[in-house]
């Protein structure tokens, strides 16, 4: 496999991400989104934006989040459709800047949206899904509803063992509220 220029910068730019070093990524991201916006590549584009999204969250800019991610969910619905893989983490990852807003109602909303779809195409034991699954069942934590926060916990954890076996653990810099 040929990794291009702009995909090693941009894979750099994750890793730095990851590693707690987000100005040194947010200019790798930007590079790499010049480049593929230079060379019409929209499906990189959109890749890179929704890392972008990743980015913010980790800054804590939650309004510049919100809006790269509802982007990049435009992009991802008209070139691959709502229940793609791709289009419905972003709804979740929607969802999570939602519940770190305190804007629990549509939080809960995204990740019902993402959700089905996960169970639509997906499977029962898709891991996005069960992350999904997780993150509602935070928000009926903070909403006092601990008894169907239990069922989601419990349900996510059964669909972990089952995909992953009992004794693995998630490793480090990869929470499971949202994903890549």
């Amino acid at each position: 496999m040929v990794v291009t220029t702009l995909e090693f910068v941009h894979c750099l730019a994750v890793f730095f991400c990851r590693h707690g070093k987000l100005e040194r990524a947010e200019v790798l991201f930007q590079r790499v989104l010049s480049g593929n916006k230079a060379l019409g590549n929209e499906v990189s584009v959109l890749a890179v934006m929704n890392n972008f999204g990743n980015l913010y969250r980790e800054q804590k800019r939650l309004d510049k989040a919100e809006e790269m991610y509802q982007c990049v969910l435009d992009g991802w619905k008209r070139r691959l459709g709502i229940d793609h893989v791709s289009t419905l983490g972003v709804i979740n990852n929607l969802g999570v800047i939602f519940q770190d807003q305190g804007k629990l109602k549509k939080a809960k909303e995204m990740y019902l949206q993402s959700l089905a779809g996960y169970q639509r195409t997906h499977g029962q034991d898709h891991l996005s899904m069960l992350d999904t699954i997780s993150n509602i069942g935070e928000v009926y934590i903070i909403e006092g509803k601990v008894k169907d926060a239990i069922k989601m916990y419990t349900q996510a954890r059964a669909g972990y063992e089952r995909k992953l076996g009992p004794d693995h653990e998630r490793p480090k810099g990869s929470p499971a509220k949202y994903r890549s």
